[in-house]
Parts: structure tokens; C-alpha cells; sequence
């Protein structure tokens, strides 16, 4: 008699667990439909909201409000060591793509060359002219934008001036060599911090080349000038990409894309007493990627090196 008791107490208890259970998952339910407008009625603005392209819209950057501290300079007393290297990135490689779409601006995206010349345009950027030897960033190196339309090729059609007294130039956004900027040239400093035991790296300068075609018909290419990266900084912090062409929301500055070194770009030259480009001294493809190989590893290798021995 007391087990068959105890028996129907437990299955009384069970019952009413169980329904308990029931309730809370059906109330639970019941408002998860309220909230995704699924109670019967298509909310079809909530969806539209939270799905639709539109969500992806960049109507405004979402990095507007990012600032870019000024850069620390370090005292050379705390730099143990410190190599630099020049890389060109192409934008025909894949993982590039993002510096180089779209090239027409789009949903507040634009392209980092359309970027780099509407600064240049409102005067916010300097751009100096481009030497194969050395980057001068002094005074008598600065080009106007006059000089810097010359060197893109680009036609004025029409000018006028403001109140100020300073020239407005009409140009075409058609006009702006937007495709025919398949390269940049970096220059990258590599240094060991002792203050911090760390190794870092710095992005000094950067430099467009145009691909064009002359008024003889030939195949031509031209480096445009070099701008100081730090002057860059603050404007690409602001400006978004798109860097998985699967998921349209996966999106990143493009100072994040530079400093996560986001980005494939080949070894031209390093620092050397010669001052000699890789191919001035390699000869052959083979021997160039050798070269670019030891380059790198001694880059990598050198933060291990110094702690093991």
C-alpha cells in the first residue's frame, strides 16, 4: 500500500512538471512569433529591417566617429633593430580585390585610389613626386593638384573660383583612372621595440601606378606619387570595405585592412648599402623569388632569434 502511494505521488509530480514545461515552452514560442512579427500576421518591415540588403547599406560610414591617434615616435635608443622593405601590391590578385572594388562608388563604398584622390582634391592629403631612389617629403617635392591631374592624365573641362580666391576644377568622376590603377607601391619599416619586446611594423608611404595607353597606342605605366600613410590614416579609418565576398556585412576599415596587413603584396627592395632593387642583382624569376623568400624569413625569424639565443 505505501509503495503504490509513494508511486502515485512521483507520477503526480512528473504530471505536473511536465506541464509546466509545456506551458513555459509554448509561452515561450508564442512571444519569440511576437517579436519576429511571426504571430500569424507577415510584419514584412521587421524583415525587410533586419534581412534585406538594405541593412547593409552604408548611407553613412559606420567609422565616422573613429580617430586615429597621432603616431608615437620612438626614440631611436629604444629601437634594437629595424629593417625596411618595399612591396608592390597588385590588384589583379584575389586577395586584393577589396582595394580595388568597386570602381564606381556605391552604398558609400569606394575604391582606395577614388579615396585617396577625392582627399587630394579637398586638400587634406599632400602628395609628393615620385623617385625611384628615395622618398623626399620635403617642401620643393610637393605637387599641386594641377600637377597631380597631369600625371593622371585627367582633362579639365571647365574651372571657376570660390570666395577664397581658390580654384575649383570640374572634373568628370568617368575621368578618374579609378580601373587603371592596378598597383601600389608600400614602403614598410620593420623594427623591434625595446621598450615593449616586441616586434612591429609601420606602413611609411604609399604610392599609385597607373597603367595607361599613350597617343601612339602603346601600353604604357607610370608611379603617380608618393603620400606620407600617416596623413591617410585618419580618412581610412572612416571609410568601410567589404572584405568577404560572401557575407556583404563582414567589413572592416581600410586602416584596419593596412595595419592587419590584409593584404598580398611582393617584395621589390630592401634597405641595402647598394640601394639596389632585387632585380638589379637576381637575374632570374627563380633567383628573385629566393630572395624574396630569405627576405621574409628574416623578418619572421628574427624575433625568435633573438629570444632563443
Amino acid at each position: 500500500m505505501k509503495r503504490f502511494t509513494i508511486i502515485s505521488i512521483f507520477a503526480i509530480l512528473l504530471t505536473g512538471i511536465f506541464a509546466q514545461k509545456t506551458k513555459a515552452s509554448s509561452d515561450y514560442n508564442m512571444s519569440s512569433k511576437e517579436d519576429c512579427g511571426c504571430n500569424g500576421q507577415s510584419d514584412n518591415t521587421s524583415a525587410q529591417n533586419t534581412y534585406s540588403q538594405d541593412a547593409i547599406v552604408f548611407e553613412e560610414s559606420p567609422f565616422k566617429d573613429i580617430d586615429v591617434p597621432a603616431p608615437q615616435e620612438r626614440s631611436i635608443d629604444n629601437v634594437l633593430w629595424k629593417k625596411t622593405i618595399w612591396r608592390i601590391i597588385d590588384m589583379r590578385e584575389q586577395a586584393n580585390f577589396p582595394l580595388y572594388y568597386p570602381l564606381t562608388e556605391s552604398n558609400g563604398r569606394k575604391n582606395l585610389f577614388l579615396t585617396i584622390f577625392e582627399l587630394l582634391e579637398e586638400g587634406k592629403v599632400t602628395a609628393y613626386k615620385y623617385q625611384e631612389d628615395k622618398e623626399d617629403f620635403s617642401e620643393e617635392n610637393k605637387l599641386t593638384f594641377e600637377q597631380i591631374m597631369a600625371t593622371t592624365k585627367i582633362d579639365v573641362y571647365e574651372t571657376s573660383t570660390d570666395e577664397e580666391g581658390n580654384t575649383i576644377y570640374q572634373i568628370n568622376s568617368v575621368d578618374i583612372p579609378n580601373k587603371e590603377v592596378l598597383k601600389y607601391y608600400i614602403k614598410e619599416v620593420w623594427y623591434y621595440d625595446g621598450m615593449e619586446s616586441c616586434m612591429k611594423t609601420k606602413i611609411a608611404a604609399i604610392a599609385p601606378q597607373l597603367y595607361y595607353t599613350d597617343d601612339d597606342g602603346k601600353s604604357n605605366k607610370e608611379v603617380l606619387f608618393w603620400i606620407p600613410f600617416d596623413q591617410l590614416r585618419p580618412y581610412l579609418a572612416q571609410q568601410p570595405v567589404v572584405i568577404n565576398n560572401k557575407n556583404s556585412t563582414a567589413f572592416i576599415s581600410y586602416d584596419d585592412l593596412f595595419q592587419k596587413r590584409r593584404y598580398i603584396g611582393h617584395i621589390y627592395k630592401e634597405d641595402n648599402i647598394q640601394n639596389r632593387a632585387i632585380i638589379e642583382y637576381c637575374k632570374t624569376p627563380e633567383e628573385v623569388h629566393r630572395e624574396q623568400a630569405r627576405i621574409e624569413n628574416e623578418i619572421l625569424n628574427f624575433e625568435f632569434d633573438l629570444w632563443e639565443y
